[in-house]
């Protein structure tokens, strides 16, 4: 829906070096060294220990790193949104996902993103379904 076949491409492999064994020169033998770039953007990177430290990065990185970083990084905070929504609505415990933090961190992401700029369509959907976590957060 967003972005060009590179940004496409990132999206799909976005979690590949974050969450398996592979690694981003393999990424770039077969996919390039644009793609292996725009991976590695908007990755975590593993030599941060620190939780908050390693999110702060990754955010700054993604942020920083061109216009499909930014579209991959606006979607993917979109799915997390989504799935912790998902899965609140199944009555699932989420006490070690720390839903409050994350749901303060997402709408920080959104607010920094609409200052760097994404599509707006994308940004109102970020902004539904953030308030939409909230409301089912509130919910006793």
């Amino acid at each position: 829906r967003y972005g060009d076949e590179v940004s496409v491409c990132g999206a799909y492999l976005h979690d590949t070096v974050e969450k398996t064994e592979v690694t981003a020169d393999e990424v770039e033998g077969v996919f390039g060294p644009e793609i292996r770039e725009l991976v590695v953007s908007v990755s975590d990177d593993p030599s941060i220990t620190d939780g908050a430290e390693r999110r702060h990065e990754h955010r700054s990185r993604a942020l920083s790193s061109g216009e499909s970083a930014r579209l991959i990084y606006a979607c993917d905070r979109l799915d997390g949104i989504r799935q912790m929504s998902a899965m609140l609505d199944r009555g699932e415990d989420l006490t070690e996902f720390e839903v409050g933090r994350r749901a303060a961190s997402w709408r920080q992401d959104i607010g920094l993103l609409a200052e760097a700029g994404i599509p707006s369509a994308l940004l109102v959907d970020l902004e539904r379904e953030i308030d939409r976590l909230d409301r089912i957060i509130a919910t006793p």
